[in-house]
């Protein structure tokens, strides 16, 4: 048994299907349908955990118009549910009250607080078209994964589509610590503006598994040295 994938091919482009959208929008509805005398922060807590999970597992597609479609729905529908909670108020009371203006962007679905230090913060509803798109970007035509000479450009887009899943920053931060933020070449820290890239050992045309055990972080320039000179990781300051 094959399971049918989430999505659909249009035009050689990767959407999500109808029937997942559908599918996702009526769990948004049945939250809010069914949030009762829930506040506007708790609604916004059931709520986030189930708009950032779907968004990010559709991130790879091509989904940003559909991410901006079901924005307006639930827009839509949160507008219903403020206007039945408040029937005799109008809608410039409801809209001051639950919709606000956070970043030059208006018809924000956010509750303010103030944190320790007395400032206005925002608890707002997770966008779905904030959601940054990884499309699959795709090796060239001539690529062979047995060649040893393009191993630093599959490394490289193995990254690019992996980055934005929950599962893989973990392995990243992993690395890290077992490195103790240094890079596993040169042993200088490694940090958000030096940039790294996820290496393995033994190389994956050379049969080197995919593991945590067999892969370290180094510093980009590190690691073209690595490939284009041939060099070897030093051990000793990967942590292995």
């Amino acid at each position: 048994y094959v399971p049918k994938s989430p999505y659909r091919k249009d035009k050689l482009l990767i959407k999500p299907s109808k029937k997942n959208v559908s599918a996702f929008y009526r769990k948004v509805r049945e939250i809010v349908k069914g949030s009762g005398a829930l506040t506007q922060a708790a609604l916004i807590g059931q709520l986030n955990p189930v708009l950032r999970g779907w968004a990010q597992y559709h991130a790879p597609a091509v989904a940003q118009k559909t991410f901006s479609t079901l924005d307006h729905l639930i827009h839509w529908r949160l507008w219903r549910w403020a206007k039945r909670r408040h029937p005799k108020k109008s809608a410039a009371w409801i809209r001051k009250k639950y919709f606000h203006s956070i970043n030059g962007r208006n018809w924000v679905f956010a509750f303010p607080y103030k944190n320790s230090k007395a400032e206005v913060k925002y608890r707002r509803l997770y966008a779905l078209a904030d959601t940054t798109t990884a499309h699959q970007k795709r090796l060239p035509g001539d690529y062979q994964p047995y060649d040893a000479a393009q191993e630093l450009k599959w490394e490289k887009l193995r990254v690019q589509r992996m980055q934005h899943k929950l599962r893989y920053r973990g392995q990243i931060l992993g690395l890290f610590r077992r490195q103790q933020g240094k890079c596993a070449l040169c042993g200088h820290a490694i940090s958000k503006e030096t940039g790294w890239h996820d290496h393995h050992v033994v190389r994956r045309v050379d049969g080197g598994p995919d593991t945590l055990s067999n892969r370290v972080l180094l510093h980009p320039n590190c690691h073209a040295l690595v490939h284009s000179q041939d060099r070897q990781v030093e051990l000793l300051h990967s942590g292995l």
